[in-house]
């Protein structure tokens, strides 16, 4: 309590609180967001054993894993329209050949007709500029190399619930918590602030600055399954 009186008067001195991230635009984040997902890939052991011959992980639970206490919803109605491959939250061209004639293969990708498997569909966030991809991850690489658009049909994801964000009672972890079904409050550590909370922030999310004063063991962790440890280790905030 006495903490939280503390950190409400030096809001009120106009201190500025520090909240990883609160400085990059939009634009920034967004890439930022999109990017990690390779450092994800390299080091994730995804625990359901799902694999794709190019990435570890499915651009959606990746979205999952990164935002804890967001849940969505999609849309019905679908369209079909160019992407910039920047935008997409993808999987990398390892493992596959290169292909030698890259221009044709592109061509004939963005021509697939509807109900092809060669036809990319992607889940954009909100109204936000940046996608995931849900069919056709692979060929986001290869679309950013020679910087062609993708032609996609576009489904939409809505969320339908918010977390709010507080820090844990030493002030170094932040902390995202939501009730459930049952009304009980679920805390989860958010994996990687500086990464994540530019993305809450776009996406409405509340980011408080007091403190919630919670034992660490009651907040929800995967941190030997996941690549907390790895990352930290190399410094990745």
């Amino acid at each position: 309590m006495l903490l939280n009186k503390l950190d409400n008067w030096s809001a009120r001195l106009g201190a500025n609180l520090h909240v990883p991230g609160k400085d990059l635009t939009n634009e920034r984040a967004y890439r930022q967001f999109r990017n990690f997902k390779d450092v994800f890939d390299l080091t994730f052991e995804n625990p359901t054993g799902y694999r794709t011959p190019c990435s570890s992980t499915v651009g959606l639970d990746y979205f999952d894993y990164m935002l804890p206490g967001i849940d969505y919803d999609f849309l019905h109605q679908k369209e079909y329209r160019a992407i910039d491959p920047e935008q997409v939250i993808g999987c990398s061209w390892r493992n596959y050949p290169v292909p030698g004639n890259p221009l044709e293969i592109m061509e004939k990708l963005n021509s697939a007709p509807r109900g092809d498997s060669n036809r990319a569909i992607y889940i954009q966030i909100e109204d936000l500029p940046l996608f995931i991809a849900s069919e056709g991850q692979n060929r986001v690489e290869l679309f950013r190399r020679h910087q062609q658009l993708i032609n996609a049909s576009i489904k939409k994801l809505t969320i339908t619930r918010r977390p709010v964000i507080m820090r844990n009672i030493a002030g170094d972890r932040w902390l995202a918590t939501w009730p459930n079904k049952f009304s009980v409050t679920i805390i989860a550590t958010v994996p990687f602030p500086t990464i994540s909370l530019p993305i809450y922030r776009a996406l409405g999310v509340e980011i408080q600055s007091t403190r919630l004063p919670v034992d660490e063991n009651d907040v929800q962790r995967s941190y030997e399954n996941s690549i907390e440890g790895l990352a930290g280790a190399v410094g990745i905030p």
